[in-house]
């Protein structure tokens, strides 16, 4: 089918479905980066109510790479330090009274808007994924009721980010496949008539029944595109019908679609929902992302955690070996012979009762010949190796400053550091 003549849900798959394989490789390695440095993403049993994590022998991953995303937040944009600065762009314009004044009125209404938001809550997590998962992504959406900008940071699995010929970002698509009825009402339709006129029009057949049949909490997918209000995109189609731009200045548009799986709601696939009280555009870009280091033909940033990958599996392997020679010497194999089988207990206390052919023939121990002694400086060796991918050295050496002075570490004492050649 030609592009112009695609609904807009069809162009939203067809952007979604283009990344797939490249998307799913890069979210299989970040299982693995996820497992061994983000304890706070896995659950905590599996479906057999076993614990999951048993395969990882040292915490030291998790540690520094919170460490890290900490010291980003204490030392960046805390809201203990004033980190928010405005000034003319214009040099001649700096140092004029009034104009100094008018900045300084900007300064403390931003920093008033960050305090009333959500921002320095979902902030850490934001800065974690963005230095193990790699490329996070939040929207800023304003909260009508109460006039307060809120954050809404978007887990990895649910992304699919867009950049241009210069690597930088140009929209994104998010599949979510937690909305709820109730939520989906709420965002969308929120005031309605006893006949459910209006959400009947403007949501899927299967929406419907679940919020006539009262079960709000049951989850659908919700698709949400967001490009450059110059993506092709948007280009409308000449179908009677079909898409049609909005008209507005607007930088970038936003519109969200439930998923349509039925052929009676295939009219519904020129027809976006916009939340109540807003429009389809925004003036500026209407979310914030972090690519620590992203090549231009990948899909998503590299992180210290995919460097430091290598060095983490090997203190976890001489990890295992440790305690699995602990073991060994503890509890050896032994030999029983074979009537005693089932009824051998070697756990304190335990009780083996035996023939009197049998006890003359107790199990025995296995002896182990040669011995695998790992020494402190091992350990530290890989645990050093590990530090260096999140800088360790560099935001304990700030920590410790911040403690020392009971205040955020300077621009200019961080100079003075490093003209001092302090191991970064």
């Amino acid at each position: 089918m030609n592009w112009k003549d695609k609904t807009l849900y069809e162009r939203i798959i067809d952007r979604w479905n283009e990344k797939e394989t490249d998307s799913s490789k890069v979210n299989r390695n970040r299982e693995i980066i996820t497992a061994y440095f983000r304890s706070d993403e896995l659950l905590e049993t599996d479906d057999k109510g076993n614990l999951l994590g048993q395969d990882i022998y040292n915490g030291s991953g998790p540690w520094y790479s919170r460490m890290m995303a900490t010291g980003f937040q204490g030392s960046l944009v805390s809201k203990n330090i004033s980190w928010i600065r405005y000034q003319m762009e214009q040099f001649e314009l700096q140092g004029i009274d009034i104009l100094d004044s008018w900045v300084q009125d900007i300064k403390e209404y931003m920093s008033d808007v960050y305090n009333r938001s959500n921002f320095y809550d979902v902030q850490p997590q934001f800065t974690h994924d963005g230095l193990t998962t790699g490329s996070p992504l939040m929207f800023a959406e304003e909260e009508i009721l109460s006039q307060r900008t809120m954050w809404l940071p978007q887990h990895y699995k649910t992304l699919r980010l867009y950049h241009d010929k210069f690597n930088q970002i140009e929209g994104v698509v998010v599949k979510d496949k937690t909305w709820t009825a109730k939520q989906i009402f709420d965002t969308f339709v929120k005031e309605d008539d006893d006949e459910g006129t209006k959400r009947k029009e403007m949501l899927p057949i299967a929406i419907n029944k679940a919020l006539e049949s009262g079960k709000l909490n049951d989850e659908f997918v919700i698709y949400r595109a967001v490009f450059k209000a110059t993506d092709p995109i948007w280009d409308g189609g000449d179908s009677e019908g079909g898409w049609k731009k909005p008209v507005g200045e607007w930088m970038w548009l936003s519109v969200y679609f439930p998923e349509i799986s039925q052929q009676a709601d295939n009219n519904k696939r020129n027809t976006p929902l916009i939340p109540v009280g807003k429009g389809p555009g925004y003036f500026s870009q209407p979310f914030a992302t972090w690519e620590f280091d992203k090549k231009p033909w990948e899909v998503s940033s590299r992180t210290p955690a995919w460097y430091a990958i290598w060095d983490c599996m090997g203190l976890q392997q001489t990890y295992k070996n440790f305690m699995e020679n602990i073991q060994l010497k503890n509890r050896p194999p032994f030999f029983a012979i074979d009537t005693m089988k089932g009824r051998v207990k070697l756990s304190p206390e335990g009780e083996i009762y035996v023939t009197e052919q049998e006890y003359d023939r107790p199990p025995k121990s296995m002896d182990l010949v040669g011995d695998v002694k790992l020494n402190r400086e091992l350990f530290e060796l890989y645990e050093d190796a590990l530090k260096r991918w999140f800088y360790i050295d560099r935001f304990q050496m700030f920590s410790d400053l911040v403690r020392t002075n009971k205040q955020a570490v300077t621009a200019t004492q961080i100079w003075q550091m490093a003209a001092r050649r302090v191991p970064f």
